[in-house]
């Protein structure tokens, strides 16, 4: 249906079909969110809404949870990916569109990496990283999950905001493997160890440039 301005209606009326796998209403006049998903108590009959829900597709304009790619700004990340999160805990077939998510160009909270060489230590060769501004989702184990800032390149990661941690029962054999996994993660921290969040312009230029 995507595309199609003349379908209209409510998001919530194709919760009756059970067996929706793909939606796609991008480009149509149907009203709704993601989140309405999460605040709608499904029908005694279901166990959620669109049960068999695996692809989801609205207006990115309207829908910041499975549509939209970046953020306004960095203190509305924190909701996001939570309330993302818990979307996916709701309906663990549900496969989000995006692996990464950014910091929108128009953000007051953008900014580049000047194009020069770092002035700290003489004779360096490295230019300063990239700021950290992608989202992505981060997993250890079965339930071990989480959300970082990144530049994307192996140094460039920001600590992890875990949303869940622990193991599940009978996991107790892969513990080994998720403390390697989690021993990856830390070491992607090395540029903006010490920061859960982008630093801001001033503190980056301080840290990197002068």
């Amino acid at each position: 249906l995507w595309g199609c301005q003349n379908v209209r209606g409510q998001l919530s009326e194709l919760a009756d079909f059970p067996q929706l796998q793909h939606v796609n209403l991008d480009g149509t006049s149907v009203v709704g969110t993601a989140r309405q998903l999460l605040d709608v108590q499904p029908h005694p009959s279901q166990t959620a809404y669109f049960p068999a829900l695996e692809t989801l597709q609205l207006d990115p304009a309207q829908d910041d949870l499975c549509s939209r790619l970046d953020f306004d700004n960095t203190r509305q990340v924190g909701e996001i990916m939570q309330a993302r999160h818990a979307l996916l805990q709701r309906y663990p077939k549900l496969r989000l569109m995006h692996k990464q998510w950014y910091l929108s160009v128009d953000s007051t909270d953008r900014y580049s990496a000047p194009q020069h060489r770092q002035q700290q230590q003489p004779g360096s060769q490295r230019l300063p990283p990239q700021p950290p501004m992608a989202v992505e989702f981060v997993r250890v184990g079965a339930c071990m999950v989480g959300w970082r800032w990144t530049n994307s390149t192996p140094t460039g990661a920001c600590h992890t905001h875990w949303l869940t941690k622990g193991q599940q029962e009978g996991e107790e054999n892969n513990a080994f493997k998720n403390k390697k996994q989690l021993a990856a993660l830390q070491r992607n921290v090395v540029d903006f160890a010490g920061h859960w969040q982008p630093p801001t312009r001033q503190e980056y230029w301080q840290q990197f440039v002068l």
